[in-house]
């Protein structure tokens, strides 16, 4: 509608207030639209109302999302919850998302990509590690595994995270781009280690 139209252009010249009752209106005249709820929500979040903004993306959710918008609410759900102090339910609200698609690729990387955000790192690994398992491309596969890598690095595991490149770096062909982030990557490890010998 145009007031949906409306309060987004409000949205991006920052007349937060404007916005606000421009989505809201939108919001009540399209009681079927997804979208209209999911900006309204946003928005809402945008001026700090974290518990009303939570209420329009669960409007959202109820109103026959597309494909396209379901991820995008359920992430931004976690995001609300977790401003409002409330890690297990966004953590449930990540792992219905992942459940829901569990052939989704992309979905599954944006739930990783989320989760490694907001620091939830063993979570993270957990996701990179089930893509590392089920993607068909051997050079997402192994950025996957980086990922994985990483998280460990995050978490404290040092020694298992450099045991992990060694093992990742002796697979990829030398000269190859994948090569050589990796075994910088690995002489980064050895090096923050002040582990000489090992390089």
């Amino acid at each position: 509608s145009r007031q949906m139209i409306r309060g987004l252009i409000l949205l991006e010249q920052g007349k937060l207030s404007d916005a606000l009752d421009a989505l809201a209106k939108a919001e009540r005249w399209m009681p079927d639209s997804a979208d209209a709820s999911f900006y309204f929500g946003t928005a809402l979040s945008t001026d700090g109302q974290i518990a009303e903004g939570i209420a329009a993306l669960q409007r959202a959710r109820r109103r026959d999302p597309s494909r396209t918008l379901i991820p995008e609410i359920y992430l931004a759900l976690a995001r609300l919850h977790l401003r409002k102090s409330d890690p297990n339910a966004a953590i449930k609200i990540w792992t219905e998302l992942m459940e829901t698609y569990p052939d989704s690729e992309s979905i599954t990387e944006k739930v990783a990509r989320s989760l490694a955000s907001e620091n939830q790192w063993q979570l993270a690994r957990d996701a990179y590690g089930r893509l590392s398992k089920t993607t068909r491309s051997p050079d997402k596969q192994t950025q996957y595994r980086i990922r994985v890598i990483e998280m460990d690095e995050r978490m404290g595991n040092d020694a298992k995270a450099r045991d992990a490149l060694k093992s990742l770096v002796s697979r990829l062909r030398p000269g190859s781009w994948l090569h050589s982030d990796v075994a910088r990557r690995l002489e980064e490890s050895y090096l923050n280690a002040g582990d000489l010998e090992g390089l």
